[in-house]
């Protein structure tokens, strides 16, 4: 189960709205939820700590859940990090 432990907003490119999350082994993961897209959208990355962790892909995309709102969002990480890793569905890393 994924924990929250910080969020922020930010405004770039486009404005983002950003939680971090821990794992219960520890690991961190970014969760960016990009308010100006039409609709809204979700990409998350490995490492909190680094710009450039691994991207998380939910149903094989690296920026998914259109329209979605957090509480789908954490539940679809959250299923991709418990299932079992011969049975994801991986991306490239960017």
């Amino acid at each position: 189960m994924l924990r929250e432990v910080h969020r922020y907003t930010w405004t770039g490119t486009n404005r983002h709205e950003v939680r971090v999350y821990e794992a219960g082994d520890g690991r961190r993961f970014v969760l960016d939820r990009t308010l100006d897209g039409v609709p809204p959208f979700f990409h998350c990355r490995e490492d909190a700590n680094s710009p450039h962790g691994r991207t998380i892909c939910v149903d094989g995309q690296e920026y998914w859940g259109d329209g979605w709102d957090w509480e789908q969002a954490v539940a679809a990480v959250d299923r991709v990090l418990t299932t079992p890793l011969i049975r994801r569905t991986l991306c490239q890393d960017t």
